[in-house]
C-alpha cells in the first residue's frame, strides 16, 4: 500500500526529531569532562560562537538578503533558547543532574499549553494525556528525590522557556527558510551566552578533549539539531515535538551505558517503554494541531506560494550559492 507523500513526510520529520534527541542524549557523555577543564559559561559561548561562524562563513550571501523579519524573528527565538541554556546551567549549579533532568523535562507538559497561551493552537486531550506519561516515564529515568530550592526554580523556569522555543519555532519555521532562519537563531543564542561569559574574559581550552566536545557540540549538537529541529517542526506540531523530544533522556542513559560504564536497569527499561508509548499516542492517528504553511518567507522576505501539492519545501542547498530559495 503506498503511503501518503503527507504522511510520508511527517514520519521523516518525526525521524528527524528523533535524531535530534539522540544528538543532545550524546552530548552528556561528551562534556561531562569537558567542563572539568573549562568553565560551563565559557564552554557554551566558544561553542556557540564557533557554531555561528561557520554558518555565517557558509551562507553570508543568504544572510544579506534576508529580509527584516527573518533577521528579527531568528535573533529572537535565538535569544529565547539561550535564556534557557543560562537558566539551566545556573539551575544546574545548585540541584542534583537527575532533579535537573527531571524538571527541564517538564517542558513536555508545558508546551501544549505554552502553544495555547502564545499561538492558541488547540490542546486536546490526548496531547495532554501524552504529555504527562512522557513526564512520568521521565521522572521513572530520572528521579530519586525532589526539593524545591532556588536552583529547582531557575531549571524549571528554563523548562517554560524551552518550551516557549519550541512552540515559536514551530510558529515561525513553516515560513522561513531554514538554513538562515538556523543561522539567525545561532546568533541569538551567541550573543545571550555572550552577555554572560564576556565580562570575565574568555580563555581558550588547553585539552584535545575539551576542544572535540566544542567541535563535536557545535558543528553536530548545535548547528545539525538547529536544522533538524527548524525543518521538522514545519510537519509536526509543537507539542508532538516536546513529547518526541522527550526520549533525550533515554539516549542520554544508552550512550551512558554504552561509553560511561553505567548499567542498564529497570528504571530505563520502564522510563523508556512510557516515552515511547506516549511518542505513539501524540504522533500516530492524530489530527488534532499541525503545522499549516501558507508560503515560505525566503531570506529576501518574498513568498512562495507553496502550490497545489502543500508546503513550499525550505531550501537544502549549500548556502554558498547564495540563491535565497533553489
Amino acid at each position: 500500500m503506498r503511503i501518503p507523500a503527507a504522511l510520508d513526510t511527517k514520519m521523516l520529520a518525526v525521524l528527524a526529531l528523533v535524531a535530534v534527541t539522540a544528538i543532545w542524549g550524546s552530548t552528556f557523555v561528551i562534556i561531562k569532562d569537558a567542563i572539568t577543564t573549562v568553565d560551563p559559561s565559557d564552554f557554551l559561548f566558544i561553542r556557540f560562537l564557533l557554531a555561528s561562524l561557520v554558518l555565517v562563513a557558509l551562507c553570508w550571501k543568504r544572510l544579506l538578503q534576508a529580509g527584516r523579519h527573518a533577521v528579527l524573528v531568528g535573533l529572537g527565538i535565538g535569544a529565547v533558547y539561550g535564556l534557557a541554556q543560562l537558566l539551566q546551567t545556573w539551575g544546574l549549579a545548585s540541584t542534583s543532574a537527575s532533579v535537573s533532568g527531571f524538571l527541564t523535562g517538564a517542558y513536555v507538559v508545558l508546551t501544549p499549553f505554552v502553544a495555547w497561551l502564545v499561538v492558541r493552537s488547540r490542546v486536546t486531550g490526548r496531547t495532554v494525556l501524552a504529555s504527562v506519561i512522557a513526564m512520568v516515564g521521565i521522572g521513572v529515568l530520572s528521579l530519586t528525590g525532589l526539593a524545591l530550592g532556588g536552583g529547582e526554580a531557575l531549571t524549571l523556569l528554563s523548562a517554560v522557556v524551552y518550551a516557549l522555543h519550541i512552540v515559536l519555532v514551530g510558529r515561525f519555521a513553516q515560513h522561513l527558510d531554514t538554513l538562515a532562519f538556523t543561522t539567525f537563531q545561532m546568533l541569538g543564542i551567541t550573543v545571550v551566552v555572550g552577555a554572560l561569559a564576556l565580562p570575565g574574559g574568555v580563555p581558550m581550552p588547553a585539552s584535545a578533549s575539551a576542544w572535540g566536545a566544542i567541535l563535536y557540540t557545535a558543528l553536530v549538537a548545535s548547528i545539525g539539531v538547529l536544522f533538524l529541529q527548524s525543518w521538522a517542526q514545519r510537519y509536526v506540531a509543537a507539542a508532538a515535538t516536546a513529547v518526541v523530544m522527550a526520549l533525550e533522556p533515554i539516549f542520554a542513559t544508552l550512550f551512558a551505558i554504552g561509553f560511561g560504564g553505567e548499567s542498564l536497569t529497570l528504571r530505563l527499561v520502564l522510563g523508556g517503554a512510557l516515552i515511547l508509548g506516549a511518542i505513539l499516542l501524540s504522533t500516530i492517528g492524530e489530527e488534532g494541531e499541525t503545522p499549516v504553511t501558507d508560503g515560505l518567507v525566503t531570506a529576501d522576505g518574498s513568498v512562495l506560494d507553496p502550490g497545489p501539492e502543500g508546503a513550499a519545501e525550505p531550501s537544502t542547498a549549500p548556502c554558498t550559492t547564495g540563491s535565497p530559495h533553489p
